[in-house]
């Protein structure tokens, strides 16, 4: 009897310990979706992108939109630790997923939001491959409106600092399946 007691008591030991480890392991990070380039343009444009000089920590970013009848793709260098919040949280860019080119990740975003409309604009561009990828630098703050750059003015709380980040972009436009031109710009063809 003595032994059955030890025996349920070790097992449920065991099974709260697995329980505790499992919620309290590291589960920071997104889960992203991999895309393959389709299209041989964007590909060279990819891999001339990619053999830039990046510093550690740093990570491409690739938003893709549509104006009009002319599709932009905007490249951009960023730190690792910002992009979610300058990118998603800032300027509420939509993650689409990464696509990883000689063992480079460059992270897709857009502002198009709805996926039937995105896969419509750049089906002829990108592909899922059905693969994904965790991105430990990618993750819902816990506090998305009330940080530490917030500022109490005349009893309502304001951002004090963020708002005003532009990166620089190297844009591609694309008008009727060819790119048309190329550009550094502070402020991209969709953006205007």
């Amino acid at each position: 009897m003595k032994k059955v007691f030890i025996n349920k008591f070790l097992h449920i030991v065991f099974l709260l310990s697995c329980i505790i480890f499992n919620n309290c392991s590291d589960r920071k990070g997104l889960f992203l979706e991999e895309f393959a380039v389709k299209d041989i343009e964007l590909d060279s444009i990819v891999n001339l992108m990619i053999h830039q000089e990046i510093l550690p920590n740093y990570v491409w970013v690739l938003e893709l939109n549509k104006k009009d009848s002319v599709y932009s793709f905007a490249f951009s260098r960023q730190e690792q630790e910002s992009v979610g919040y300058k990118y998603v949280y800032y300027r509420n860019k939509r993650i689409i997923g990464f696509i990883n080119k000689n063992d480079y990740d460059i992270i897709v975003l857009s502002d198009i939001n709805h996926k039937k409309d995105f896969l419509k604009s750049f089906y002829h561009f990108i592909e899922p491959v059905c693969q994904t990828k965790r991105f430990p630098y990618l993750f819902f703050p816990d506090n998305q409106y009330c940080d530490e750059n917030m500022q109490e003015y005349n009893g309502i709380r304001i951002p004090t600092s963020g708002l005003l980040y532009e990166p620089t972009y190297t844009e591609f436009l694309n008008k009727k399946r060819e790119f048309i031109t190329s550009a550094i710009t502070k402020k991209p063809y969709f953006a205007q």
